[in-house]
This record gives structure tokens, sequence and C-alpha cells, in this order.
């Protein structure tokens, strides 16, 4: 779990108002992949680019990871994100979806259920997943669609479950669940292809 906090020092130390935003964010080697899990920033400290340079500096932290660990640089960003319909309260997913897009995530066009994050959870079959497009092949940060390798994703989603069922589970143990099969056959059927990916709004479950 990486997490950046950025602080205004105009204002006092101390002070919960001098926190103008953050970012958390989980690694997994499996994929060579990421997940961010939170961003936030204070309304005060809206529409200045907080957002933009907090992901920036999540990639570098990212990438410099990655290749320490051997590879050329982190191969996918990830954000869950609510489908269309889907309500929290806090925003419309429609309008999140914008915010998300003009930030540079992208639709992934796979069907993805979150694994339960907890004993006695249920998993969450409420989410679209996306990826950031500074963590896209160079060719493809341009267009407004293209894949991405199927593995990756694959491979992310392994390492992810197997993080929230418990390292210590064998994974035979859930690889049965019907969450961890569709999610699994969804991937598996874009394996040749590649995942298709959208950066255009409206992100439908289509």
């Amino acid at each position: 779990m990486n997490q950046i906090i950025t602080i205004d020092k105009t204002k006092k130390q101390g002070d919960d108002d001098a926190i103008a935003g953050g970012i958390s964010f989980v690694s997994y080697k499996e994929g060579n992949t990421a997940l961010v899990t939170y961003f936030v920033v204070d309304p005060a400290y809206r529409r200045v680019g907080l957002v933009r340079e907090l992901l920036r500096q999540a990639t570098l932290i990212l990438d410099a990871q990655a290749k320490a660990a051997g590879h050329s640089g982190l191969a996918a960003m990830l954000l869950e994100t609510n489908k269309a319909g889907v309500e929290d309260g806090v925003l419309l997913s429609t309008l999140r979806h914008e915010i998300q897009s003009k930030l540079g995530f992208c639709r992934l066009m796979v069907n993805y259920i979150q694994p339960p994050l907890d004993d006695g959870m249920k998993p969450c079959a409420d989410l679209l997943l996306t990826i950031h497009k500074s963590t896209l092949p160079k060719d493809q940060q341009d267009q407004k669609e293209g894949t991405v390798p199927a593995h990756v994703i694959r491979e992310w989603y392994e390492g992810f479950a197997h993080a929230l069922m418990g390292y210590d589970k064998d994974p035979q143990s859930y690889c049965e669940a019907e969450w961890y099969k569709t999610t699994m056959a969804s991937l598996a059927a874009c394996e040749a292809s590649g995942v298709r990916w959208q950066a255009h709004t409206p992100w439908t479950t289509d």
C-alpha cells in the first residue's frame, strides 16, 4: 500500500485544513500492475490540476518499483468505478466517469466482478474496471480505444483475488466460485485479441 498526501504549507503544521488531497494505491507483482484505491481533493483545491499531479507522482513511484523488480515500467494502473446508474450518495456515477475519463482512465470492456473484500462480504458486480492511459502501449495513448494484453489483467485479478481471500489460502479453494469463474471466463475470451478499452464516455455495461 502506498499513499501520497498533499499539504498546503501556507497553513499551520498539524492543521487538518492543511491537507489539500491525497491518493492511495497498491502494487501487485502479479502482472506488474497496480490498483488506485482512492483519490480525494479538498473542494478548495480543485480545478488546479492537483489530481493529475497526484496520479503523475503515483505513476513515478510505481514505475520505479517496477524497474527495481526488473521490468521496463509498470504494465497497468487500474481503478474500479461504479457502473452507470449505481450511485453512492457522493457523486453521480456518470459524472464520476466523465472526470475519470478526463484524468486519463479508460473503461476496460470485461465482465468484472470484485472479489469479496472480507470474510462475510459478498462479491460486487456493480463495478467497472478502468486502466490509466499512461500505462497503455505508447502507440495507443493518443487513441480513443484500443486493446491491452489480456494476460496483464488476468494476472492482476489472480493476485488481487489471492490478496483479498488470504495468502494462506490455496487458490483452488475459491477458483470455482461464480465471481471468479465469471471474470476469468471474460478475460479468457479476450486472450487472443486483447481486452478492449474505451476512453470516451458514456461507459455503459454493454
